[in-house]
C-alpha cells in the first residue's frame, strides 16, 4: 500500500498498517453476504477501490518524480543557457569595447572615451563608414603609387640594403629583371664613380632616421652608367627607428650629359677667348649684378674671389675721361634694345692704360622684356699704340 494512502487510513480510520487493513477488509467482506445487496456490493468493491486509489497514488508519485526531475533538468539547462548568455554578453561587451577602442584610434577627433555612441549598431555603422573611407584612401594611394611608378624609379630595401621591392622603372633603367634585383644588395647597381665617403654619409643619414637627397651615378647590367636624382626616406616603426628604406629617384642622365657638354664647350670657349685675349661678361637686368669670366677679370684687373658683382666696381676701372660716355652708351643700348658697341680705356693699378673694344647684345625673357646684357671685351692696346705711332711718324 502506498504510504500516502496508509497515512490517510490511519488518520481517518485508525488503521495502523497493511496487516490491520487486510484484517479489517477481510471482516468487512465476511459481513457482506449478510447485508442487503447494495451494501454488500459496496463492501465487496471496497478492497479493489482502495487498491486502485493506492495505484493512483503510486502513479501520481511517479509522475511527480518525473516532473521534478524534468524541472531539475530544465533548471540545469537554464543555468547552462544563462551561463552561455552571460559569456556571450561578456564577449559582446569586450567586442564592443574593442570596436570602440578601434574607432577612437581611427577617428582623430574622438578625444574622450564615450564620445562615440557605444551601441553596437552605431559602432557598426561608424566602422562601415571608416572602412569605406580607408578603402577610398587605399585606392587613392594606389593611384598615387601608380602615378609615381610611371615617372620615378622606386625601390625598397631592408636595413642592410637588400632589395625588397623594385618597380618597373628600376628594372627598365638598370636592365635587370625584378627577380634579379629582389633579394640582392643595392650595391648591384653601384658604379664605382663616387668616393666611399659619399656612401658613408648617405648611410649615416638614413640610419639615423633622416632623409637623404643627392645625385648618384649607377651602373646598369650592360655596364653603361646612368645618373639619378635620389631621395631616400627611412620608414620608421612606433619607436621612431628605421625598419626599411624607400628610394625614389628620377633619371637625370640626359641633364648630366648636357651639363658635361656645356662644361666642355665652356672650357673650349674659355680656352679660345683666353688665347685671343677676349673677356666675356654679362649684366642681369633684374638683379643688376655683373658676372665675369677669368679673361674679363684679367682685363679689368679684378680678383673674382673678391668681386661683388657691382657694375660700379667696373666703372671705377674706366678712364675718367671715358667713364660718363660709356655709362650713357650702356644705358642707351638698354633703352633702344640695340646693345652696345664702344671703345674705352681702363686704368690698371700700376697706372698704365689699356684700350678695350666692347660688343654686347641685349637678350630678352619669355615675356619679351630685357633680361640680360651679354658682351665680349678684347684688348686693342697694341692696335691703338700702332695707330698713334703712325700718326706721330707722319
Amino acid at each position: 500500500m502506498h504510504r500516502g494512502l496508509r497515512r490517510q487510513l490511519k488518520r481517518q480510520l485508525g488503521i495502523e498498517d497493511d496487516q490491520a487493513w487486510e484484517a479489517c477488509l477481510a471482516q468487512l467482506q465476511a459481513l457482506a453476504p449478510s447485508l442487503p445487496a447494495p451494501l454488500g456490493q459496496v463492501l465487496q468493491g471496497l478492497g479493489p477501490l482502495v487498491q486502485q486509489v493506492g495505484e493512483a497514488y503510486d502513479q501520481y508519485e511517479r509522475d511527480l518524480d518525473l516532473r521534478t526531475r524534468s524541472l531539475m533538468l530544465s533548471a540545469d539547462e537554464m543555468d547552462a543557457v544563462n551561463l552561455r548568455l552571460r559569456q556571450e554578453l561578456a564577449s559582446r561587451d569586450r567586442a564592443i569595447e574593442s570596436l570602440h577602442a578601434t574607432v577612437n584610434h581611427l577617428v582623430p577627433d574622438v578625444a574622450q572615451p564615450g564620445a562615440v555612441d557605444m551601441s553596437l549598431e552605431s559602432l557598426s555603422l561608424l566602422l562601415s563608414d571608416l572602412v569605406a573611407q580607408r578603402e577610398a584612401s587605399r585606392r587613392e594611394r594606389e593611384n598615387q603609387q601608380f602615378a609615381v611608378d610611371q615617372h620615378a624609379i622606386v625601390s625598397v630595401t631592408d636595413l642592410k640594403g637588400v632589395i625588397l621591392h623594385a618597380n618597373d622603372k628600376f628594372c627598365e633603367i638598370s636592365g635587370y629583371s625584378r627577380d634579379e634585383l629582389v633579394g640582392r644588395n643595392h650595391r648591384i647597381v653601384k658604379s664605382g664613380v663616387h668616393p666611399a665617403s659619399l656612401y658613408e654619409s648617405l648611410w649615416h643619414t638614413i640610419s639615423s632616421g633622416q632623409v637623404w637627397k643627392g645625385e648618384l651615378c649607377n651602373r646598369a647590367k650592360d655596364g653603361s652608367t646612368y645618373w639619378v636624382s635620389a631621395t631616400i626616406v627611412p620608414s620608421l616603426d612606433i619607436d621612431g627607428l628605421p625598419y626599411q628604406y624607400v628610394a625614389i629617384r628620377t633619371d637625370i642622365t640626359r641633364r648630366k650629359q648636357i651639363e658635361a657638354s656645356l662644361a666642355e664647350a665652356a672650357s673650349r670657349l674659355e680656352l679660345a677667348t683666353s688665347s685671343a685675349g677676349v673677356g666675356v661678361w654679362g649684366w642681369d637686368v633684374n638683379t643688376r649684378k655683373v658676372w665675369l669670366d677669368q679673361q674679363m677679370a684679367k682685363l679689368f684687373q679684378i680678383d673674382l674671389s673678391q668681386f661683388s658683382g657691382d657694375y660700379a666696381e667696373l666703372g671705377r676701372r674706366l678712364h675718367p675721361e671715358d667713364r660718363e660716355r660709356v655709362f650713357e652708351e650702356f644705358n642707351q643700348g638698354l633703352r633702344n634694345g640695340k646693345g652696345l658697341r664702344t671703345e674705352f680705356r681702363v686704368v690698371w693699378a700700376d697706372g698704365s692704360e689699356r684700350y678695350l673694344r666692347c660688343a654686347a647684345t641685349l637678350t630678352r625673357g619669355t615675356d619679351g622684356r630685357p633680361a640680360q646684357m651679354v658682351g665680349v671685351d678684347f684688348d686693342i692696346t697694341s692696335l691703338r699704340l700702332a695707330e698713334l705711332e703712325m700718326r706721330l711718324a707722319k
